[in-house]
């Protein structure tokens, strides 16, 4: 992967983070991605509090499913440690 992939992969990260979760607040959570579950859904930190996110418009496989290892691997070199924003409706 060149480093116009990566950009381009950053850019990607950062416009799809409009975010489902399951919080029962309505409104944006910020923090600190901490946890990778598979290639749509990763774990925020905001507060103290961590909440699970999945990530809307994106199908990825699961990791007992083919090429799930890879999904994982990729979403985890753009997003961990990162600062993200979660779009959560109600």
């Amino acid at each position: 992967m060149g480093k116009n992939d990566f950009n381009r992969g950053s850019v990607l990260i950062a416009t799809t983070l409009m975010l489902m979760t399951s919080a029962a607040n309505s409104g944006t959570l910020s923090g600190q991605v901490v946890g990778i579950t598979d290639g749509d859904t990763l774990t925020l930190l905001v507060d103290r509090q961590q909440y699970k996110i999945r990530i809307a418009g994106i199908d990825a496989p699961e990791r007992h499913q083919a090429w799930g290892d890879k999904s994982k691997a990729n979403i985890s070199r753009l997003a961990f440690n990162q600062t993200a924003a979660a779009n959560c409706p109600k």
